[in-house]
């Protein structure tokens, strides 16, 4: 793995990279779990407290870090001897957390997913997640849409990976898959336009979903490298469950990429637990059992999964898969963190296919009307 650094970094990173795993304790790799976020390449995580006194004693303070299209870094600070030893405590502010753990303080700034989550809590708003495929009906329309559905309300936008068999996904989505594949668009096209997206908006996080197949294809690490540089925030890997994909996992979380993982209502106690210990950024619920598109909404059955799921994890829950309309989405709005649209937005951008200069409008009218009843507005 090609190791990349911030250039403050650089004359510290020959001794983080002798560091041996034998050496190493658990330091670290347990506040990965605490936090939600963990943006340290893999050499870093569990770097013992007798290799952080080293450098501390050399340089006053450790800055561990990657670079990140969020430019994430980690500093660890020993705590003083009167200090409970072992006692976590977490101090938040607009920027930053800072966690403690066994004589160690971790001060680390947030990821732009974590940080618009918590802006919007400040606020007392729910966040509206809009999804599109990249590259349907064509490569063209997907950056300025992007930037559309961001003036039209949108705190995040997730952008779908063209796949030739999507599972998870009904066949509106499928068919949208099928337009931007008949454009031959890949993952590294979308790539690209998460990049040309990042050239007028630094702030507004964008997370990929999609299927494993084609980020082997690319390979782990490099895709993971790309991700990062392009200004990709987060990955939702629908048929990579967290048991079978290990090494993805630490790949990613290395990259600074939040790692985001489905919930369904089938999703036992255990599952729900699994899920809490490795994702990041937040947790995607799905909101009826099938596919995207599918279902009748039951808000009250929603609500009531989404106990146990916060019982076990401090993460935003978004609800997404049956959201259809503005009711729909202001009934979500009232028991989740986030509201994600999918197929209803996909369906108008079908109906358009051949008059693509009118996508971004409907699309955005669509989503203005979902943000004006997602703050209780509608109407008014």
């Amino acid at each position: 793995m090609s190791l990349r650094y911030p250039r403050k970094l650089v004359s510290l990173a020959p001794t983080l990279q002798r560091g041996s795993k034998s050496r190493r304790s658990s330091v670290v790799k347990h506040f990965g779990r605490w936090s939600g976020h963990t943006a340290f390449p893999r050499w870093s995580m569990g770097t013992s407290q007798k290799d952080i006194a080293a450098a501390n004693a050399r340089d006053n303070s450790l800055f561990l870090g990657c670079i990140l299209p969020h430019d994430t870094i980690c500093t660890f600070h020993p705590l003083s001897l009167r200090e409970r030893a072992g006692e976590r405590e977490k101090f938040k502010s607009s920027d930053c957390a800072v966690w403690q753990y066994n004589n160690v303080r971790i001060h680390q700034a947030m990821s732009r997913i974590s940080q618009c989550f918590e802006a919007l809590s400040g606020q007392r708003k729910t966040a509206l997640i809009p999804f599109v495929t990249a590259g349907d009906p064509q490569p063209s329309v997907t950056v300025p849409l992007m930037r559309a559905m961001v003036a039209a309300g949108a705190d995040l936008l997730e952008l779908g990976v063209p796949f030739s068999d999507p599972m998870a996904d009904g066949p509106v989505i499928q068919r949208a898959s099928e337009r931007a594949l008949a454009h031959h668009v890949n993952l590294l096209d979308v790539l690209g336009m998460v990049q040309a997206f990042r050239t007028r908006d630094t702030q507004t996080p964008v997370v990929l979903m999609g299927y494993l197949n084609p980020i082997e294809v690319m390979g782990y690490e490099a895709f993971a490298a790309r991700a990062g540089d392009a200004g990709v925030d987060g990955v939702l890997v629908v048929d990579a469950p967290p048991e079978e994909s290990r090494e993805l996992v630490e790949i990613l979380r290395a990259a600074g990429l939040d790692l985001v993982y489905l919930l369904a209502p089938t999703s036992t106690a255990e599952r729900i637990a699994k899920i809490a210990e490795v994702a990041s950024g937040f947790v995607y619920y799905v909101s009826v059992k099938g596919i995207t598109g599918a279902g009748h909404l039951d808000v009250d059955q929603v609500a009531a999964k989404l106990m146990p799921i916060r019982r076990m994890t401090e993460l935003p829950v978004g609800v997404g898969f049956g959201i259809k309309d503005a009711e729909s989405a202001a009934r979500i709005a009232q028991v989740a963190d986030a509201v994600i649209v999918g197929s209803a937005i996909v369906e108008r951008m079908e109906r358009l296919a051949d008059a693509p200069r009118r996508i971004p409008d409907a699309v955005c009218d669509f989503l203005s009307d979902l943000r004006a009843a997602i703050d209780g507005t509608l109407g008014s």
